[in-house]
């Protein structure tokens, strides 16, 4: 019985750090406008949409945004 229980506990945290992965990467938009905690994305008036989406980076890191 305590094994079954160990096992649920270990798939339950597999799944959730499994989400939290896609949820960084930006796969599952959390903000409501096509952006993630890395992705942003910019929205565009005279297009109507995100056109212009970027992964975020630490800016003490001074790295460029890159752009796809």
């Amino acid at each position: 019985m305590e094994k079954k229980l160990n096992l649920r506990l270990v798939a339950v945290a597999v799944i959730a750090l499994i989400l939290l992965i896609i949820v960084l990467i930006g796969l599952l938009p959390i903000l409501g406008n096509n952006s993630s905690i890395l992705r942003q994305c910019r929205f565009n008036e005279s297009s109507g949409g995100y056109d212009k989406c970027f992964w975020r980076w630490d800016p003490a890191l001074r790295n460029p945004s890159i752009y796809f």
